[in-house]
């Protein structure tokens, strides 16, 4: 984000989609963080489903029932298909940057950074980009996502 006359601005432009991921806590932050098996959105200690909610070139915003501390390093993996027929459209690193708690359910509102986005290769994030583009167009020709 860069300030611009006291205000904060986004860099790039925020895509809405609604797709299952995988959250997993990378090795170097395991001994802080670990998720409690009573939760159903958890897979094993270390990772979560979550869903993404919005995309950009600079992040993700994630919704998830667990809450995931700011400054957390994982890797999310993004799929499109049902559950039992599911194929990975994206994965990358991520750092969690804001954590809000949005309703009672519990929901958490996660805002995450992509860390190994710098432009050299970036046809992966192109896909899922294409697929939040195809989403909203078929919600503004009156289809479904």
């Amino acid at each position: 984000m860069t300030t611009y006359q006291g205000l904060t601005v986004r860099h790039h432009d925020r895509h809405e989609l609604s797709l299952a991921a995988e959250f997993t806590v990378q090795q170097e932050h395991r001994s802080q963080i670990r998720f409690s098996a009573a939760d159903t959105s958890v897979v094993d200690p270390y990772t979560l489903r979550v869903t993404v909610r919005d995309v950009s070139r600079g992040g993700l915003g994630i919704g998830s029932t667990v809450v995931v501390p700011c400054r957390t390093i994982g890797s999310i993996r993004i799929f499109t298909g049902s559950p039992s027929n599911r194929e990975l459209l994206f994965e990358g690193n991520v750092r969690i940057r804001r954590v809000v708690m949005f309703d009672d359910s519990p929901t958490y509102s996660l805002g995450a950074q992509f860390l190994d986005k710098d432009g050299q290769d970036d046809t992966d994030l192109d896909r899922l980009l294409d697929a939040a583009a195809a989403v909203t167009q078929g919600e503004t020709q009156g289809g479904s996502p």
